[in-house]
């Protein structure tokens, strides 16, 4: 496993390079990788106690945080992180995840507003946006946003169902009933917490289309990645 040799090398050159910030920091990211989250915690906490304005330590560390379901904690480290880097687009884009991880959807649209200003091609954010306005039932914008699924890094591929692609309610008149699809979540979710959030898009999913628009009585097939049967049992 090549997570597992890159954290034996940082280890070692650790031995010889204590001080070295940046290799705590990969430490901590490659434990992550390895879902060791509260192990890369105090890797990141050393990286900050040698440089306090290491933006990117504060960053990580709030993943690993959000990762373990403390998104307060979390939360402090991404403002941190912001405080010295106004700039740093993905600490805002996770701002927004640990916000809406507790259902404070309102406050995670600003966050990730504020990620797509700074980077206009940010993917990553749009998506998350996109799931947080349906979460809030403005499926007009929240929809539009979904597409940008396929344009995420960690995106899995469309699968070819031979049916057409439902869009939403708009676009779905003129489908013919049991022949639509709808395009799969997307993406692997590391993070137990981002389950409430899927729980409650599917709920909205459920109440669109029972609500008597054009949608109504048509087949959704929706792909999940493994391990979610759990979150679907609360439907």
């Amino acid at each position: 496993n090549r997570h597992e040799q890159a954290s034996d090398h940082y280890e070692k050159a650790l031995k010889f390079m204590p001080d070295h910030v940046q290799a705590r920091n990969n430490l901590g990211n490659t434990l992550q990788a390895l879902n060791r989250h509260d192990e890369a915690i105090p890797r990141y906490q050393e990286a900050l106690a040698i440089a306090p304005g290491f933006a990117e330590a504060h960053n990580n560390l709030g993943h690993a945080l959000q990762a373990l379901n403390r998104p307060d904690e979390a939360i402090r480290h991404y403002e941190a992180a912001l405080a010295i880097r106004p700039d740093y687009a993905e600490a805002q884009n996770n701002w927004g995840i640990a916000l809406q991880a507790v259902n404070r959807h309102d406050e995670a649209i600003v966050r990730y507003d504020s990620a797509i200003a700074l980077k206009p091609d940010y993917a990553e954010a749009q998506w998350n946006k996109s799931l947080a306005l349906l979460c809030l039932g403005q499926f007009a914008a929240g929809w539009r946003l979904y597409e940008k699924r396929w344009q995420r890094k960690q995106t899995i591929a469309l699968p070819d169902f031979n049916l057409p692609l439902w869009l939403g309610p708009e676009a779905s008149a003129g489908i013919a009933p049991r022949q639509a699809r709808f395009g799969s979540y997307g993406a692997s979710h590391k993070m137990g917490s981002r389950r409430s959030g899927l729980v409650s898009f599917m709920r909205s999913l459920r109440a669109l289309l029972g609500a008597g628009t054009a949608g109504a009585g048509t087949n959704i097939l929706v792909q999940f990645e493994q391990g979610l049967g759990d979150a679907l049992q609360m439907l």
